[in-house]
């Protein structure tokens, strides 16, 4: 008889904790979805949003927050991780993103498409990883805290894809390391940074393209290695402190 209460009591506990794993495994996410044809995304209540899987992220529409399953929640997303497997983040894939501050990306990662953090205007950290190659156009532009980035070794095409400018225009970045690994070079690439002061240029075989520092008042040191080949029209228009 006490061994029969005692497997009715034991199993009883069993019986409670698997529920509450179970209620607990059900309220940890807000949302979830495919974004490509093997990717997925999950967001938590606490705003982390995270894509996982393998392969190339979808390309949604410009502006357009409902072709994303995470665009009604776009103000809550605070971080996003995105997993080892995923080769490109799509096209405004996080855009407008307003109290995003953190982003890590996987050494996977090719590409990313235009517009992908554009106006993500809290976005203050992100490593682009050893392993990408190009950069969408207005990837990063309207950034305002992001004060500094890395170009890694990989890169080649920076933000010539798509329709090609503006990568990092009116971010808060203050200065910019251009590597000889770079290729080419968007139109607009920097224009109206307020906070830039200082360019390192270097590049292979490259053309500083059109109004690629347009208007960049706090602009007062700019290096140039053998590797740049020419100065498009109004490149340093509007850098009134050169």
């Amino acid at each position: 008889m006490i061994m029969k209460k005692f497997m009715y009591s034991l199993l009883a506990c069993v019986t409670f904790f698997l529920v509450f794993a179970v209620n607990v495994s059900a309220v940890s996410y807000k949302a979830g979805g495919e974004c490509g044809k093997d990717l997925k995304w999950s967001l938590d209540y606490d705003g982390n949003l995270v894509i996982y899987g393998e392969g190339e992220m979808t390309n949604f529409g410009f502006w357009d927050y409902n072709s994303k399953g995470w665009g009604e929640y776009s103000s809550e997303i605070k971080t996003v991780t995105v997993e080892k497997g995923v080769t490109t983040l799509g096209r405004s894939a996080f855009e407008s993103c307003k109290n995003l501050t953190t982003v890590k990306l996987p050494t996977t990662l090719k590409i990313i498409e235009s517009d992908a953090f554009r106006n993500c205007a809290s976005l203050s950290k992100i490593n682009l990883p050893k392993g990408l190659e190009e950069l969408g156009a207005y990837t990063f532009c309207g950034c305002s805290s992001l004060t500094s980035i890395q170009i890694p070794s990989t890169l080649t095409n920076f933000g010539c894809r798509g329709y090609g400018q503006g990568t990092f225009a009116e971010s808060g970045l203050t200065s910019i390391s251009i590597p000889a690994n770079v290729k080419k070079m968007a139109s607009y690439c920097f224009e109206n940074c307020p906070n830039l002061t200082t360019v390192n240029i270097n590049g292979s075989n490259l053309a500083v393209e059109y109004q690629a520092f347009y208007n960049c008042k706090n602009l007062t040191t700019v290096k140039m290695g053998s590797g740049v080949t020419s100065i498009k029209s109004m490149a340093f228009w509007g850098c009134s402190s050169l």
